[in-house]
């Protein structure tokens, strides 16, 4: 997730409730099947489904990741606690 998130960072985050919805654009952690605990951003929520995407050149690709459903969000990233300080990420 660099330039947003770098090694040795912490993020708060916030519980994703089953029935809550997900924008364009937010922060998450999400379980993916074979990659495990993943951070991406939203980039599209249709038919219970997400679509995901890395802010770093280095990220893996959004058609390798795939489309997830909805309930393998688990975590709304708030906070970024890094050496320069606390920063919100949304």
């Amino acid at each position: 997730m660099f330039p947003y998130l770098f090694d040795g960072d912490y993020v708060l985050g916030k519980a994703i409730r089953r029935g809550e919805k997900l924008f364009p654009g937010e922060c998450i952690e999400l379980l993916h099947p074979d990659y495990g605990s993943i951070i991406k951003t939203v980039s599209s929520v249709q038919n219970g489904k997400i679509k995901v995407t890395g802010r770093s050149k280095l990220s893996s690709e959004t058609d390798q990741i795939g489309q997830l459903p909805i309930h393998c969000a688990v975590t709304r990233i708030i906070w970024r606690i890094s050496f320069s300080g606390i920063k919100r990420l949304y």
